[in-house]
């Protein structure tokens, strides 16, 4: 990843994260704001934002990213990503609560979509991950820039209109994997998704493990020790491997999603879908309790917990 010292972009980007936090009046600051790009295997130039703030009310400093083909879609996504973290907090919901089906987005018909679709996309990640000898259908690996392969798997999904994609990146035995997700109506667009979010935690690793005093990412952290050796890891090589043959019953009803919140943070709508037969993420002793309701979830699609997985990816 090559990092940018274009001080115009930076200038804008600054003046709008300023008006951003003036506009929603919370008390953060901003520390600083990084652009980075890096090409993929076709070549096609991917840019990325990272914006650094800081919560005067408890000095905790906080990372939001956003990558995309041009710097302003990035720079959206990063802001996208504050408005839901200002929501979170604003609702006093801590980090162990869930983190599926939050989305952000100008348009409040988007974020309600893109909410949707993070739902479908996180409860196809926790069923491969509690039932590992589900099918899955790997796609053509992705090599980027500086020679690293990126695993692609189809996953299934409860809503056979839309298509959810894993990518995966690892180096070897002992490390990490870095993942990252897709959905989407159309199988391109849920790659492309996947590969973007992948590649930019991969190279922003570094910063977000710096980032030790927010829960958020300490989360995250906890998740690449956790991937290195054990069940979730040998569950995440079974999913990249293909190497499962059951097939789960398609019953659901979409009908069923609802907002659960909904909050306009600035010029951004936040929303919170949920819906009553989707496993969500939950952690600790938030994703303990929830053991029973899973199962049962899992097991109306005609699937067997075989080993509960205390701690799922994050």
């Amino acid at each position: 990843m090559i990092n940018l010292k274009n001080n115009f972009l930076l200038f804008i980007f600054t003046i709008r994260v300023h008006l951003f936090l003036f506009n929603v009046q919370k008390n953060f600051w901003l520390q600083k704001i990084e652009l980075n790009n890096f090409l993929n295997s076709n070549g096609d130039k991917i840019n990325t934002v990272l914006i650094s703030v800081a919560d005067e009310s408890n000095e905790q400093g906080l990372t939001l990213s956003g990558a995309a083909k041009t710097f302003s879609q990035a720079y959206n996504k990063a802001c996208s990503e504050l408005a839901e973290v200002i929501a979170f907090r604003d609702y006093n919901l801590n980090w162990l609560e869930s983190r599926s089906g939050w989305a952000a987005h100008c348009s409040l018909e988007k974020a309600i979509e893109n909410s949707y679709l993070e739902s479908i996309e996180r409860d196809s990640l926790l069923m491969h991950i509690l039932v590992p000898k589900l099918g899955t259908y790997p796609l053509k690996p992705n090599i980027y820039t500086n020679g690293k392969k990126i695993k692609l798997v189809k996953l299934q999904s409860v809503d056979p209109n839309i298509i959810v994609i894993l990518a995966g990146v690892n180096h070897g035995k002992g490390v990490p994997w870095i993942l990252g997700f897709g959905a989407s109506y159309h199988e391109r667009d849920a790659i492309d998704k996947a590969l973007i979010e992948c590649i930019l935690l991969d190279e922003s690793k570094e910063a977000f493990q710096s980032e030790t005093v927010d829960a958020r990412l300490r989360c995250w952290n906890n998740h690449l020790k956790q991937s290195c050796d054990g069940p979730v890891r040998d569950h995440l090589e079974s999913i990249f491997d293909g190497s499962g043959s059951l097939k789960m019953d398609h019953w659901f009803d979409c009908g069923l999603f609802k907002n659960e919140y909904v909050k306009k943070v600035g010029s951004r709508w936040v929303v919170k879908g949920l819906h009553p037969d989707l496993l969500e993420f939950k952690f600790g002793q938030l994703w303990e309790k929830e053991m029973g309701k899973s199962i049962n979830i899992l097991s109306r699609r005609g699937l067997e917990v075989k080993k509960w997985i205390t701690h799922p990816y994050v």
